[in-house]
């Protein structure tokens, strides 16, 4: 069968099996072959891309499995006393009393506190100067909103050059992004209103079969992925996933009534994100004693990116990626 990763099949096997990348220069031109001309969905005309197959894509869930909620009430207390909210202490214990209720409701529901704030800083509906400072004093002030482990994970998958995107439920759509620009990471994104990732996967599939990405910034490239795997804590979120995919289960501590549920069996438990890491191939897999390190393709694919357009990148940034199907992807998280 023939190797179509292009990273794999312009490589130097070794004799013990591992792989080792010749120069970007060396197989820039190769590469060139696989550009595709076409214009991507929300690229810009002219976009010619190097195109890769890879083995899989990710879309990871953000409360509780990337973001940890509990960082961001503590930010969003201390950005209501950044806008000068009048009577914070009363406004925290509101806020608690009406989580309690909402949470502890028949069949249960999520809480989101920002429309209690919206109310109190805009109650016209209309943004104003205080509520704006409160957006301001939330995205830059406070304790991390990303668990530890969901940044080096991220960091993995970015310098695996692993696309992955963040499809969200959010009862309140601006307080989801609102987080998502308190954490400092852009990235594809959709703030759904049902918690069944698997079903939004499903959705991005190609009629060939594949699941098809692009890089909207740091170098641009598209990619064609066998299969998009689900991180979530909750086991609800795996409904609708196709049979060939798979993922992740993380569960910090003991699990609350929202996280119970049977797990399907092609999916891994895990308590951290560390107990991960990427193979040779380009799969996130368990670590195991005696693993090489991961490869970083970021570097890279901006290096091969650069020589094939004669372009230079300032600085190296995260890249962002997007589907190149599906309504309602954005790769901005700044609250407009």
């Amino acid at each position: 069968m023939e190797d179509t990763d292009p990273f794999r099949r312009n490589a130097e096997y070794l004799e013990d099996g591992t792989i080792e990348f010749i120069r970007p220069d060396q197989y820039a031109e190769a590469l060139r072959l696989h550009a595709d001309e076409t214009r991507l969905n929300g690229a810009p005309e002219g976009f010619t891309v190097p195109r890769f197959n890879i083995p899989e894509a990710w879309a990871l869930d953000l409360d509780k499995t990337l973001i940890n909620n509990d960082t961001c009430m503590q930010r969003l207390f201390m950005a209501c006393a950044f806008a000068g909210m009048e009577d914070v202490e009363g406004f925290r214990a509101s806020v608690a009393e009406r989580q309690a209720e909402v949470e502890g409701s028949v069949p249960r529901q999520s809480f989101e506190p920002l429309t209690m704030v919206q109310e109190r800083l805009m109650p016209d509906g209309v943004k104003t100067d205080q509520y704006r400072t409160f957006e301001r004093g939330f995205i830059l002030n406070g304790p991390d909103v990303f668990y530890e482990d969901a940044k080096r994970f991220l960091r993995l998958l970015q310098w695996s050059d692993i696309p992955h995107i963040i499809p969200t439920k959010g009862v309140n759509p601006e307080w989801q992004y609102l987080k998502l620009a308190a954490g400092h990471y852009v990235v594809g994104q959709k703030v759904i209103d049902h918690p069944y990732k698997g079903i939004e996967v499903s959705q991005l599939r190609g009629s060939d079969g594949k699941f098809h990405l692009y890089v909207a910034s740091m170098g641009e490239a598209a990619y064609s992925a066998d299969i998009m795997n689900v991180a979530e804590d909750k086991p609800e979120g795996f409904e609708g996933l196709p049979d060939d995919c798979g993922g992740v289960l993380i569960r910090r501590g003991a699990a609350n009534p929202s996280q119970s549920g049977a797990v399907p069996e092609r999916i891994r438990v895990i308590s951290s994100f560390d107990e991960l890491t990427v193979n040779e191939v380009g799969q996130v897999v368990l670590k195991a004693d005696g693993m090489p390190e991961p490869p970083m393709r970021y570097q890279r694919r901006l290096e091969l990116v650069q020589t094939m357009r004669g372009r230079k990148f300032d600085e190296l940034n995260f890249a962002v990626y997007l589907p190149a199907a599906g309504e309602g992807w954005r790769s901005n998280s700044l609250v407009a």
